[in-house]
């Protein structure tokens, strides 16, 4: 039998029934009108977004021969407009007010003698949906197919970062627009800026290479420092049958097994665990491949394992968190493009603190020291005669035989409603934790439906996530670079389970990009599913879904194996048409669930109220008293994602009798692309006509909170804004920071 159910948590259950039945049954009241959303979900059609559809294309012919490897890279800005939920921590993660650093979609294209390419993206999301890869496959494909480049779509592997402080809902699969962020519903505007932005970058990229000239790759790694990293499930991790062995892998040095700065369960468990999983139980290599041209360093792809999630779940800001600002740093200093694919990261997240801003730094200064490190190794050439990419797209329920077979119906555990360590859901204190089993049926094994309960006879799962809500698909791919390979997956891979991806597929450098061209929450190995912690109650199909992800790689190899030929597309000419179906839309029957730059809210008295438990200064105060300038922008509501990605806000500081942009103490412009702004949206649009109404912003200066020494100088702020066509640039009075300040030092335009 099951462990039994908390009754907390039936009685929990047994409350969403009768409210799923009432607000299904009638909306006349204020109060079924709220619970409204719970009766939607009953229903696929019930308030839909239009389906999502990628029509099918054809690929010309390669007329398209460089003759030599080319290699090219771009950088775009995908930061949408202020107004949109947090997406990656659920229901517990924020409403963006504001933008702490820039989003990039940042895009890397190669193509061997023959013009046979390979592109890699990397973006500042929380995940990339199966729509979104689907539709710049083709968009880049069309775009190029006049110039004789042919860019099938198992060429394009576009893989998210994993910050969970961008946009939500614009995923392509219902169940995270429902589920993945604080309000549900699709955005279709948001999610076609996205599409548009992505392209571009791609796009950007493939010209830089056409016109940029002969590449060499050079290939680095090194260890990671062991104090940088963590297992946040190291029991877990124990479960595992090799775990000592995997142990001794990773990790063979003896290593000081104490937290250092950690807080909350983190600090306070796993820490006396045998072989100090804690430390040891994470992949600590990190690989940057160089793209030069003419001697020249012109971009690096770096390669590591790790969540992105220093920042407090509930933050309500944009940022790309450690790893953006990490690259942000390097870019800034080298003048190349930077971009991070994320691997084997399903358990590890790093060695985290206070979770606030100056954390946020502290960590991004850690990991660019490390990566400089891993640039300083042994250079490997990377000998690239010919470049080859294959997609298998495994469809749960189909059966290919053996190893390759998974559940047709996707699954989510009592405990992915919980929370991982140190970023639960208040739900777990309520019963969806660790440990919540019953008996092993329908291809789950022993994990317990999150909305069921074997007591009582309530099975709310089916309805509150059937199907059709999941990804109907698994794309996986491997590409060779050369004499390098690359395997990318659409999930977040334990440790484990990317250990033994490699094992499987053999010598050789490969490296593992996860979160890649679709996102289906996790994958654990098979005993570390039978836990049941957040970990195996996210892995959607079971506990042979890593055992499957695996075999299907293999059919890429060309190991022999049941039914391959069904994973590949059938002709090489024509890309099928695809069709997704992201759920509902936004609630428009209230304004709190209406998204975008419009419906931020009232005015709040100061620009930084909100943030006072990120924002914090050298004393672990909250820095309530920091320079700020308030401007405003008239925008109409079609032009808003425009004119997200073009504004500028920068720091100035008097030089003699000029005025200069100032460098932060690593050596980068100070401005709203780094670390030392936090760009807020005071107040929105009221009305929702589409003529332009007037946008109230504020830029606050972070620098003397989060910089260790006071700045000295005479400063201004500037603002540039882009729109229809015209520049509008704003400057504030000159002044000097003081410390402690008697009040909030507001920057004005009017000097006298």
């Amino acid at each position: 039998m099951g462990a039994p159910v908390r009754p907390r948590r039936i009685a929990w259950l047994v409350a969403a029934c009768v409210a799923c039945i009432a607000s299904a049954c009638s909306h006349t009241t204020p109060l079924l009108r709220a619970l409204a959303p719970l009766g939607c979900e009953l229903s696929e059609t019930c308030n839909a977004a239009a389906p999502v559809v990628v029509p099918a294309y054809r690929l010309g012919t390669a007329t398209w021969h460089p003759g030599r490897l080319v290699a090219g890279a771009a950088r775009v800005d995908i930061t949408p407009p202020v107004g949109f939920p947090t997406g990656g921590h659920g229901p517990a993660g924020g409403f963006a007010r504001a933008y702490w650093t820039r989003l990039h979609a940042r895009a890397f294209f190669f193509a061997d003698a023959d013009g046979r390419p390979l592109i890699l993206v990397s973006c500042d999301l929380f995940a990339v949906p199966g729509g979104l890869a689907a539709a710049v496959s083709r968009a880049v494909a069309e775009r190029w197919a006049d110039s004789g480049l042919v860019v099938p779509p198992e060429a394009v592997v576009i893989a998210a970062t994993h910050t969970h402080q961008g946009p939500g809902n614009f995923l392509t699969a219902a169940i995270y627009n429902q589920f993945a962020a604080t309000y549900q519903g699709f955005d279709a505007a948001l999610f076609d800026f996205l599409v548009g932005r992505v392209t571009l970058a791609v796009d950007s990229a493939i010209a830089d290479a056409r016109h940029g000239g002969a590449a060499t790759l050079v290939r680095q790694s090194a260890r990671l420092p062991d104090t940088l990293l963590l297992n946040r499930s190291p029991e877990t991790f124990l479960a595992n049958w090799n775990a000592q062995a995997l142990l001794d892998r990773l990790e063979p040095r003896e290593v000081k097994c104490a937290p250092t700065i950690e807080r909350g369960e983190a600090l306070a468990t796993g820490w006396t665990l045998p072989g100090c999983p804690r430390r040891r139980a994470a992949d600590p290599t990190a690989t940057v491949l160089s793209v030069e041209r003419a001697g020249r360093r012109v971009a690096s792809l770096v390669f590591v394992a790790v969540h992105p999630t220093v920042l407090d779940h509930g933050a309500p800001l944009y940022s790309s968190d450690f790893l953006g600002q990490a690259v942000s740093t390097m870019e800034r200093r080298g003048g190349e493009i930077v971009g991070v694919f994320n691997g084997a990261e399903g358990d590890v997240v790093p060695s985290r603190g206070a979770r606030d801003m100056r954390e946020v730094r502290r960590v991004a200064d850690a990991m660019t020291t490390a990566l400089d490190a891993v640039r300083a190794a042994p250079r490997d050439t990377i000998v690239v005669a010919s470049i080859d990419a294959r997609r298998a797209l495994l469809v749960p329920g189909a059966d290919y035989g053996g190893a390759l077979r998974l559940p047709a119906d996707a699954v989510v555990g009592v405990p992915a409603l919980g929370g991982a360590e140190d970023d639960r859901q208040v739900l777990h204190a309520l019963g969806w934790h660790e440990g919540v089993i019953r008996v092993p049926r329908e291809g789950q094994g022993l994990k317990q439906p999150a909305l069921d309960a074997d007591l009582v006879p309530l099975r709310l799962t089916p309805l509150f996530a059937p199907r059709w809500k999941f990804p109907a698909e698994l794309p996986v791919t491997l590409a060779r670079l050369g004499t390098l390979r690359i395997a990318a997956v659409p999930l977040e891979m334990s440790t484990a389970l990317g250990l033994a991806l490699r094992d499987s597929l053999g010598g050789g450098p490969l490296e593992l990009v996860g979160l890649a061209n679709e996102y289906a929450s996790y994958t654990a190995t098979a005993d570390e599913y039978a836990r049941q912690d957040y970990m195996g109650a996210s892995t959607l199909w079971g506990a042979g879904e890593g055992g499957a992800l695996i075999a299907a790689l293999r059919c890429l190899t060309g190991a022999p194996m049941v039914d391959c030929a069904r994973l590949v597309r059938a002709d090489p000419t024509v890309v099928p048409a695809r069709t997704y179906r992201p759920g509902k839309k936004p609630d428009a029957s209230a304004g709190a669930n209406r998204v975008g730059a419009s419906w931020v809210g009232d005015s709040l008295p100061a620009p930084d109220d909100g943030f006072a438990d990120v924002l914090r200064d050298v004393r672990g105060a909250p820095a309530r008293a920091l320079p700020y300038f308030e401007w405003t922008e008239t925008v109409a509501v079609r032009d808003e994602f425009d004119a997200a990605a073009a504004r500028r806000v920068e720091i100035l500081e008097q030089r003699g009798d000029g005025w200069v942009v100032r460098t932060t103490p690593r050596g980068t412009p100070d401005d709203d692309g780094d670390a030392g702004v936090l760009t807020v949206l005071r107040q929105g649009r009221t009305a929702s006509a589409d003529a332009g109404d007037a946008h109230r912003w504020a830029a606050i200066w972070l620098a003397p909170a989060l910089e260790d020494a006071l700045p000295a100088g005479t400063y201004k702020f500037r603002v540039t804004v882009q729109h229809a066509g015209t520049t509008v640039v704003h400057e504030s009075c000159p002044f000097r920071v003081r410390w402690p300040a008697a009040r909030r030092e507001q920057a004005r335009t009017n000097c006298a």
